[in-house]
């Protein structure tokens, strides 16, 4: 893959060295204090993610992926509140009721002591999580796998050989979201979702966009435009980003999530240890909320594998203005590719970086490293919107499963998994088998 080339001109050329990609020039680098120029201390340089040409039509153009400048930070200030620790226990019903399918059909294979394909349980679980707290749409996509909602999904993120399949696929689900906006804007229920939030905000904004009859009409025309524009998205911006939710929070949620249990399932003694810890704070209750916040040990082996397989194995930033980079000259549009794969395997902040152990994780091992040698989820004003919903997501479902389950390799599975040759980070194939815990 990819992350190897990186990996390889490291060795050659250093940490810090240029290369064509396509027509642009970059300088990639996993110098930590120039990635911390970057993401944070000179973040007015590199504000941008690098144009995606092929992304560059609606609904992609307003999503906070490829959304920039003074429109960005407009609509990441808009949806922020919906990821606040309030918002997401309210999606924590929907989340709930996917670990109990999850569990179910994690309890048949281990009946039957079948194999079990991860990357097809984990995106499966990911995709029912996604519709129930984007929308509320309550899918069991293992048992009804030819449900319209998976099977568009699927084209998306594994687009057909014929384009017009994949427009059909994409068109479908813009007409969800439309649907939805519609209906919720007319339904006076309220719903634990994020389109709940997003309709909310709307209508706190209408409540108190009332006309003056006693201003000038133009002014008002004027002061109306400009008020909407600094605080509410418009449909556009909405549909985008719930798409965006939906697609991208599928596709990289389950990646992180059948990498962490085939890591689980390589290393039963983390698997003890972590069956120990929720046995002792969860005992027979059902998974909630305070899972995601309350397991460390879970949390250790999380992180673990998010360092040696993270969602993404470098991140791009465009520079907006000349300026200067660890006494580099760098001129405006420069690309600057950070290369967060090669600084979660240095052996100067990770000894034996390919070892999978969670003890780097404790308290006392952060705080001794330097705080930008860990970027599963990016770092500064441009991280991953959606971090601590996927955190949720992710060890609310492998608790449940680690309640009742333990995770082994069996004879299809290859350890260390064998990674496609992507921009980002993905297995070709993981096998396990569960078994039954003695309860």
């Amino acid at each position: 893959g990819f992350q190897n080339c990186l990996k390889d001109w490291e060795k050659q050329y250093g940490k810090t060295y240029g290369f064509y990609r396509n027509d642009r020039s970059s300088i990639v680098t996993s110098d930590l204090e120039l990635v911390k120029d970057v993401m944070v201390k000179n973040f007015q340089a590199f504000p941008n993610r690098r144009r995606i040409l092929v992304l560059n039509y609606k609904p992609y153009s307003e999503t906070l992926l490829l959304l920039r400048d003074d429109h960005w930070k407009f609509v990441r200030s808009r949806l922020s509140p919906v990821f606040s620790s309030g918002k997401l226990k309210k999606m924590v019903p929907a989340i709930k009721r996917s670990c109990r399918n999850l569990v179910k059909h994690v309890a048949e294979k281990a009946a039957s002591k079948e194999d079990v394909d991860l990357k097809i349980l984990c995106q499966t679980y990911t995709m029912d999580v996604m519709a129930g707290t984007a929308f509320g749409i309550e899918l069991d996509s293992l048992a009804y796998p030819d449900h319209p909602f998976v099977k568009m999904t699927e084209k998306i993120q594994n687009p057909p050989k014929w384009m017009s399949s994949l427009i059909q696929a994409v068109n479908y689900m813009l007409h969800v979201v439309n649907t939805a906006l519609k209906i919720r804007r007319q339904d006076p229920e309220r719903y634990p979702d994020v389109l709940q939030l997003l309709v909310d905000t709307e209508r706190e904004q209408e409540t108190e966009k009332q006309v003056d009859p006693e201003i000038d009409h133009m002014k008002q025309l004027r002061t109306s435009a400009s008020w909407t524009r600094r605080t509410g998205l418009t449909d556009g911006e909405m549909q985008a980003n719930l798409f965006d939710f939906l697609m991208a929070g599928y596709d990289t949620s389950a990646t992180v999530m059948y990498f962490f249990l085939y890591n689980l399932a390589a290393h039963p003694e983390c698997v003890e240890k972590v069956q120990e810890e929720i046995d002792r704070k969860l005992g027979e209750n059902e998974v909630d909320y305070w899972v995601s916040t309350d397991l460390p040990y879970l949390d250790m082996c999380m992180n673990e594998s998010l360092r040696l397989y993270p969602p993404a194995c470098m991140l791009d930033r465009e520079c907006s203005q000349d300026t200067v980079l660890g006494g580099m000259h760098v001129p405006k549009n420069m690309l600057v590719t950070l290369a967060i794969y090669n600084i979660h395997t240095d052996p100067e902040h990770w000894p034996d970086p390919m070892k999978f152990d969670p003890e780097r994780h404790t308290p006392e091992a952060r705080a001794s490293r330097h705080p930008f040698s860990f970027l599963p989820f990016g770092m500064g004003p441009r991280n991953c919107i959606g971090m601590r919903k996927a955190q949720m997501d992710l060890k609310m479902g492998v608790a449940a499963i680690l309640q009742k389950f333990t995770p082994v390799l069996c004879d299809k599975s290859v350890y260390p998994p064998k990674i496609a040759n992507h921009f980002k980070l993905a297995a070709e194939d993981m096998w396990v088998k569960f078994e039954p815990r003695k309860q």
